[in-house]
C-alpha cells in the first residue's frame, strides 16, 4: 500500500476524479494513477545492484521482500537529470498492464496525493522541455498551483530499453 493512504484512497472517486501519487522529479511535479502504485519505499539502507551493460536510467536491481525488482532513476530516464539521493528519495512500486511489467521507480519525494479530473487535461505543451516524448498524458494545472503532468507508467516500463526486465505474469 502506498505510504500514508488508506484502502480507500486507492479506490477512484465515484465523481470523475482519479486519485493519483504525486511526486517531485527535479523540482517537477508529476502523478501516477494511485491504483497503479503498489507501495512506496524509503531508501534506507537497501541495496540497489548495479546490472553489467545497462542503460544509464537503470540504477539495478533490488531484492524487495523476496522479489527483484528493477529500480530506474526516474527523473534521469525522463531526461531531466540524475537523481540526488536524500532522505526524502522514495522508490514507487508499481505495476504496468497486460505483460507483467513491475518497476521501482526513483523519485526526489513524494507530494501530497491529490484528486484530478481526466477531462481536465491538457495536452503536454510543446514547451515541456527534457521529458521523453509519449511519456506525458497530460498536464493538469490547477487554478494558483504548479502544473502536474500525469505520467503514461505504461509507455515509460514498456520501453525497449526495459525488454529484459519484463516478464509475463
Amino acid at each position: 500500500m502506498v505510504e500514508g493512504f488508506d484502502e480507500d484512497e486507492a479506490r477512484p472517486q465515484a465523481a470523475g476524479g482519479t486519485r493519483v501519487v504525486s511526486f517531485f522529479l527535479r523540482g517537477q511535479t508529476f502523478a501516477l494513477p494511485i491504483g497503479r502504485v503498489r507501495e512506496t519505499i524509503a531508501l534506507g539502507k537497501r541495496v540497489i545492484t548495479r546490472v553489467f551493460q545497462t542503460p544509464d536510467f537503470v540504477l539495478g536491481i533490488l531484492n524487495l521482500r523476496g522479489t527483484i525488482l528493477a529500480v530506474l532513476d526516474l527523473g534521469r530516464y525522463l531526461g531531466l537529470g540524475r537523481a540526488a539521493l536524500g532522505e526524502s528519495s522514495r522508490i514507487l512500486v508499481t505495476e504496468g498492464e497486460g505483460v507483467r511489467k513491475t518497476a521501482g521507480l526513483l523519485v526526489d519525494a513524494i507530494a501530497p496525493w491529490q484528486s484530478i479530473d481526466p477531462a481536465a487535461l491538457l495536452p503536454p505543451p510543446p514547451t515541456m522541455r527534457g521529458v521523453r516524448a509519449g511519456c506525458v498524458r497530460g498536464v493538469w494545472a490547477p487554478a494558483g498551483e504548479k502544473p502536474v503532468a500525469l505520467l503514461d507508467l505504461d509507455a515509460v516500463i514498456g520501453a525497449p530499453e526495459l525488454k529484459p526486465f519484463q516478464h509475463r505474469a
